[in-house]
């Protein structure tokens, strides 16, 4: 029987997974990282890492530089993980039961997580164990993995993303990260999209409109109902070998069973739900319908995705960097993660339902930033875009959202003066609407 078995799994790498991964052998182990290890997943010596590690009661942060002789450990007070563990379930409470006081609360409750996680305390000592690095890598733990954290705010007013010049970014794992700083890079030259599969995300047209030219010619954009499965299906050679995936639609977790959490495309969503409906297929929604998983982009499909060309997938839709609540691992399973193993090299995902204009302009802009950035070099930097186009998007006054009308293209003018309207009944034109964290501080760059 063991024979037999051995067999089977030898034919199951030999055809499913070599292709993806060559190196990968039935005899290969997973080896414990030394710290040698941990400081060359740093890009330079002015990149940090801060890994969190919750054991028990105690909460740990262990900071890593290049010219360290050994990690800096941060150990926090015996009873710090009890009322930080109780301060993100009310936040996850209140996320759940009441958004609208959960987005009013927002900026409190971010501050009141800084505070107890000591971030001003971390940041002083990287500054003095290594005053000159300007970016940082996080790699939370259990919980921590479900917060902006690169969006808390430290007691100089300033988030914990502007200490750090070239932005903040995360990795699910240490040994993620050790992959992932293996693999190469390149320029952002070919993009395939999806684009609002369910018709429900007017604003995805601003979105694509200021995308989409910057990767011409080489852009395959499916909209709308041409978004299905199927399609996506026969175009699986153009995503296997496009440089940048974009999902500006709907995505959807699923706390109990990760793995069936999914990407929204066209003819998803059926009504009513079929009599005996197959759970692990029809995830029900509203008093009468269900979300048809066959439809969808699933994690599990992500997973047997081939995406090693793909320099950067950005997931423009709703809770897509959330993940798996109870696992006591090291590393989360949720979309983002999903990306990275089937091969990429950066993810932007999001951390809650995020609102559809102020995303548009957010991810239009972090585009054009980023191509911009590519332009003489060959790397493109998605932490240091993404931490810019934040920035941008915070600071943006309605006066100058309302000077961009004449930029916006013919057919998507209608959409931004709708949502430019509404911001004119409740704000002046020096207001800068977008400044609450709910409206940029759910994106994260994972990855590269």
């Amino acid at each position: 029987i063991l024979g037999q078995l051995r067999q089977e799994l030898n034919q199951l790498i030999e055809h499913h997974i070599q292709p993806i991964d060559p190196s990968f052998s039935l005899s290969q182990k997973v080896q414990p990282l030394g710290f040698e290890d941990l400081q060359q997943t740093l890009p330079d010596d002015r990149t940090a890492l801060v890994c969190w590690y919750a054991a028990g009661r105690q909460l740990l942060a262990f900071i890593v530089t290049q010219t360290a002789a050994q990690p800096h450990c941060h150990r926090y007070p015996e009873q710090a993980l009890e009322p930080l563990q109780e301060e993100f379930n009310s936040y996850l409470q209140s996320y759940g039961l009441n958004h609208s006081a959960w987005i009013a609360e927002l900026p409190e409750r971010l501050a009141r997580l800084s505070s107890l996680l000591m971030l001003d305390s971390i940041t002083e000592t990287l500054t003095q164990l290594a005053p000159e690095v300007d970016q940082l890598i996080l790699v939370p733990h259990r919980f921590l993995h479900l917060l902006p954290l690169h969006g808390l705010p430290l007691v100089s007013s300033t988030t914990l993303q502007d200490h750090f010049a070239r932005g903040v970014r995360f990795a699910p794992s240490l040994q993620v990260l050790h992959l992932l700083c293996q693999r190469s890079s390149g320029a952002l030259e070919s993009l395939f999209a999806i684009a609002n599969p369910t018709e429900d995300l007017p604003e995805t047209a601003l979105e694509m409109a200021a995308i989409e030219p910057l990767f011409a010619p080489r852009a395959t954009v499916l909209h709308g109902k041409a978004a299905s499965r199927a399609n996506v299906e026969q175009r699986s050679a153009s995503l296997a070998t496009s440089h940048c995936l974009h999902f500006a639609c709907h995505g959807q977790f699923n706390f109990s069973q990760p793995l069936l959490s999914a990407l929204l495309l066209a003819d998803c969503q059926v009504h009513p739900l079929p009599a005996d409906a197959d759970p692990d297929r029809y995830l029900p929604i509203g008093e009468a319908g269900a979300i048809d998983l066959e439809q969808c982009l699933t994690l599990l499909d992500v997973f047997q995705l081939d995406l090693r060309q793909a320099r950067l997938v950005a997931l423009s839709a709703c809770e897509t960097g959330l993940s798996e609540l109870n696992s006591g691992g090291d590393e989360f399973v949720g979309l983002s993660t999903g990306f990275l193993f089937a091969g990429a090299n950066s993810v932007i995902g999001s951390l809650w339902a995020v609102p559809d204009f102020s995303t548009g302009l957010l991810m239009g802009h972090f585009y054009r930033l980023l191509k911009a950035q590519t332009q003489p070099a060959a790397e493109a930097d998605v932490a240091l875009a993404l931490k810019q186009a934040q920035h941008w998007l915070r600071q943006l006054s309605l006066k100058e959202l309302a000077a961009q009308r004449p930029a916006i293209p013919a057919d998507s003018r209608d959409n931004f003066d709708h949502s430019l309207q509404r911001l004119q009944r409740r704000c002046s034109l020096e207001d800068q609407p977008f400044q609450n964290p709910y409206y940029w501080a759910a994106f994260t760059a994972v990855g590269q």
